[in-house]
């Protein structure tokens, strides 16, 4: 599983990098959260990703029952969390450049956010009871 945290946080900002230093790939600078939502706080933006991380660092055996879902959802929100830390703290701002029609620009970081979404939703299906 590190392994693959890793390797996920290093294609982020390996990709983001690559795309600082191309001069022909149009890049969004967001100083906000997700949709340049409080893009003037951004102490309080570090402050909350901060805080985030070190929950999921120091809680983690807690709140995982350490199914297939639940450790790969850890993976993918450390590693995206962290990626767009690194970011703004390196940088100031979180570097987006993924665009698809109808949706604001993204990273990898983000995508890696919304998969552990999706995954924190699969175990939640599969441990509900079934009601008919």
């Amino acid at each position: 599983m590190w392994i693959g945290f890793v390797l996920l946080l290093i294609v982020d900002q390996v990709s983001k990098r690559l795309l600082l230093s191309s001069a022909t790939v149009s890049l969004v600078e967001n100083t906000g959260m997700a949709f340049g939502l409080l893009s003037q706080n951004t102490a309080l933006i570090i402050a909350l990703n901060i805080l985030l991380l070190l929950l999921l660092i120091f809680y983690r055996k807690k709140w995982f029952d350490r199914s297939v879902f639940q450790r790969w959802a850890f993976v993918f929100i450390l590693a995206g969390g962290l990626g767009n830390l690194a970011d703004r703290v390196f940088l100031g701002f979180v570097v987006d450049f993924i665009r698809l029609p109808g949706i604001p620009v993204f990273n990898f970081a983000d995508v890696y956010i919304n998969i552990a979404v999706f995954l924190l939703i699969l175990h939640l299906l599969k441990r509900a009871p079934n009601h008919v």
